[in-house]
């Protein structure tokens, strides 16, 4: 009788141990991979979520990289090379563009080219093409100028359309879509900017309105730090718009919001 007490009482002290036992919570995984594809998933507090950037490169990552056809080849040239290469972009430049947009491509031969001066390319649909990678094209800054050896410089002719503030107290990181005061303002195709403003509230709470050593006029001053993120509106429901790429940052209300600004060149 002892002998069967004694196993009545272990089996149910082990049945309610095993009942007490939590069953185990499945972490949260932020991103996976599903059915060959990335799946990002939102923070369950602040909705944030790991930036996508699989929309960056060319027409974001949505059309392969074109080939462009060579209009000027510039040759290894003893020397300063500046002048050579700025004059092959000149040339190119004075030719109209095709139907994908570009003029044609300049090719850099196998070898050093010396730049003591800088080239420009002022105009759309130029590209400044090398010939491979390992014992390539290699330009060669020479000189005592810190500047970069390639700028690309346009003329700052864009112009603002409207603007509205965002409404939500709080968009997510990698959101692509947000309220708005006034959607009604805009219409889908517009390219807008989004200003994430750094407001005094916002640089405080980071600590950088002062870098140390007792010296503030180091630190950062509302204005300072601002981003901005050019988008295109592809979508619009209400104040609701829905933006062609999600944005790397969020926008607190608290800290400035964001301010939505059509604009064109």
């Amino acid at each position: 009788m002892k002998k069967i007490n004694h196993f009545l009482f272990f089996l149910f002290l082990s049945f309610s141990v095993s009942a007490q036992k939590k069953p185990k919570v499945k972490p949260f995984l932020p991103i996976s991979v599903e059915s060959g594809k990335l799946v990002y998933r939102a923070d369950t507090v602040t909705g944030d979520r790991i930036p996508d950037y699989s929309y960056a490169g060319y027409m974001s990552s949505n059309e392969a990289i074109p080939f462009v056809d060579v209009k000027a080849t510039v040759p290894i040239v003893k020397g300063d090379a500046t002048s050579y290469i700025q004059a092959a972009i000149d040339y190119v430049s004075q030719l109209p563009l095709n139907k994908n947009g570009f003029r044609g491509a300049i090719l850099l031969q196998k070898g050093q080219y010396e730049i003591l001066g800088q080239i420009k390319i002022k105009t759309s649909g130029i590209v400044l093409r090398g010939s491979g990678i390992n014992n390539g094209t290699i330009l060669f800054g020479k000189g005592v100028s810190r500047d970069a050896i390639i700028r690309v410089v346009g003329i700052d002719d864009r112009s603002n359309s409207v603007q509205t503030k965002i409404q939500q107290d709080y968009v997510p990181v990698n959101a692509n879509s947000f309220t708005v005061q006034e959607a009604s303002k805009f219409k889908v195709g517009d390219k807008v900017n989004i200003l994430r403003p750094s407001t005094k509230e916002w640089i405080d709470v980071l600590g950088t309105e002062t870098f140390g050593g007792g010296i503030s006029s180091l630190g950062w001053k509302p204005g300072d730090a601002d981003l901005n993120f050019e988008r295109k509106i592809v979508g619009i429901n209400g104040n609701q718009i829905v933006l062609d790429v999600p944005i790397p940052n969020s926008f607190d209300k608290k800290y400035g919001g964001g301010i939505v600004t059509s604009f064109e060149w």
